[in-house]
């Protein structure tokens, strides 16, 4: 597979609805697989989204949520799935290969447009079908909020990156967890050991920062986000998200 071809193509086309058109077909062909099923889809079951910047505590409170809700009563007959969308997208080697060659960046970074397509993927592929069951509690860890503060060079891109967006799923829940960078930073250093000690360029301070502003932002101009401190005891964050979450489903099962 010619990847640089596929970048050049993707660096060819602007952030736009018009070019995810483009895209995602085409990638679809490069790696052979069949475009998923159209649905009349239905939403019957409930997504719930943790977003936020590195070093948040997103994977121990989706990890937390998870384990109280298959031991309470409220939620007996769910089908609780933890959901992490970046594993799941098929052309996420093209972005890769796109990072590691700093020369094909010169040219253009595509890198939203190329992660767009894979979530797109995903979410047609596996989002909507699990969403169609009654009895399903979707924990999706990163929902297209973090797509957007991620690849947004400032608050400015967010609005004309977010008309792309479109063919994702508005959560019931979403949560947006932030912290004080220093605390967040130091999460990401005590686990960087189990990733061979390496701290990525976007789990640095400025970084983050960048990414704060952004989600930040993202308040102002997405209705619903429901943004959570979580500089504090880990106990505490979680029981006000058990807390907000309870609450819901007590509604919506009308109690």
């Amino acid at each position: 597979m010619d990847l640089e071809k596929i970048v050049g193509f993707a660096q060819s086309l602007g952030n736009s609805e018009e070019s995810m058109d483009c895209l995602y077909p085409y990638l679809l062909g490069c790696f052979g697989m069949e475009h998923p099923p159209d649905r009349s889809f239905q939403r019957r079951g409930v997504l719930i989204t943790f977003d936020g910047h590195s070093g948040a505590g997103k994977d121990t409170q989706i990890r937390m949520l998870s384990a109280s809700m298959r031991q309470d009563s409220l939620y007996s007959g769910s089908n609780i799935t933890e959901l992490v969308l970046k594993k799941k997208d098929p052309f996420r080697q093209v972005s890769k290969f796109l990072w590691s060659n700093p020369q094909l960046l010169a040219e253009g970074d595509c890198s939203f447009l190329l992660l767009s397509a894979g979530r797109k993927y995903v979410v047609c592929s596996a989002v909507l079908p699990l969403l169609e069951d009654c009895r399903t509690v979707l924990l999706q860890n990163r929902s297209y909020l973090s797509h957007l503060a991620y690849c947004a060079a400032g608050v400015g891109e967010l609005g004309s990156l977010l008309a792309v967006t479109g063919y994702d799923v508005t959560a019931d829940l979403p949560f947006i967890l932030e912290c004080d960078v220093a605390v967040a930073y130091e999460r990401v250093m005590r686990r960087s050991p189990e990733k061979g000690c390496i701290i990525y360029p976007n789990e640095r301070p400025a970084y983050m920062e960048k990414v704060k502003k952004n989600f930040q932002h993202l308040y102002s101009i997405t209705d619903g986000v429901l943004p959570i401190e979580t500089s504090g005891a880990v106990g505490d964050i979680a029981a006000k998200i058990k807390s907000c979450v309870d609450d819901y489903f007590m509604k919506r099962v009308g109690r």
